[in-house]
């Protein structure tokens, strides 16, 4: 309503756009970023709205000309080396099942295994976090690709990296964007609800099964399943 009563005005812009990139129309919601900046906006401010979304739509030409800061060199750097190795999805068929098991515990939907460069993980999926974290210390974080500030390792700060492959049941994606970090004890890597997300995924606790489609919607015809409408605010789902 702000919006259509006074159509350049910045904050409802911006607003708009992270109403919408929480509903999950990040692309519809990266556009009102945009224009919100043309309108007036603080560029700095709008480059840390658009930076998380530039990266989870692969826009990584965009990602690199973020100015320096609020974007990070590192994110920089990594925007650049994917804009020459693109993220493509490599599957055999449109809509794939995985396992996934239950497991307790606050913000989670239960625990998936993935494949970093082959190598078999058990991920935890998490409404509160963001991409792929995988721990520092696993062995599928050996050959994960590194871009590292030179203070990284002593900070403790999470070391952006590029995965050659992730792989969720028969679904693989190349030259995906992961952070390494010390997770908790026994945690090999952790998979945001945002990850899947861009799969419309549906879980089925009675099969142990999670359903991902590659074209992001989920066939009408499904009437099995009940629908829930969500927002992904950045702490919780």
């Amino acid at each position: 309503a702000a919006v259509r009563l006074h159509p350049r005005d910045p904050a409802a812009r911006r607003a708009l756009g992270t109403y919408l990139v929480e509903r999950g129309a990040p692309r519809v919601g990266m556009t009102l970023f945009e224009e919100a900046q043309r309108f007036g906006a603080e560029p700095r401010m709008v480059s840390r709205l658009l930076a998380p979304v530039y990266l989870l739509l692969g826009e990584y030409h965009l990602l690199a000309a973020l100015p320096t800061p609020p974007v990070a060199r590192r994110e920089h750097e990594r925007a650049r080396w994917l804009e020459s190795h693109p993220t493509a999805i490599v599957t055999p068929d449109s809509t794939l099942m995985a396992t996934y098991r239950e497991t307790p515990g606050p913000g989670s939907l239960g625990h998936i295994t993935i494949r970093i460069n082959g190598r078999p993980v058990e991920a935890n999926i998490s409404v509160r976090a963001r991409g792929i974290t995988v721990s520092d210390k696993s062995l599928a974080a050996r050959n994960v690709r590194r871009f590292a500030a030179p203070a990284d390792a002593d900070s403790g700060t999470a070391v952006l990296g590029v995965a050659d492959s992730v792989g969720i049941g028969r679904l693989a994606v190349v030259n995906f964007p992961v952070s390494l970090q010390a997770l908790a004890e026994n945690e090999q890597a952790v998979i945001g609800v945002d990850v899947l997300g861009r799969f419309a995924p549906t879980f089925d606790p009675h099969t142990s099964r999670v359903t991902l489609h590659t074209s992001g919607r989920v066939d009408d015809r499904l009437k099995s399943a009940s629908g829930l409408a969500t927002r992904l605010t950045p702490n919780d789902l």
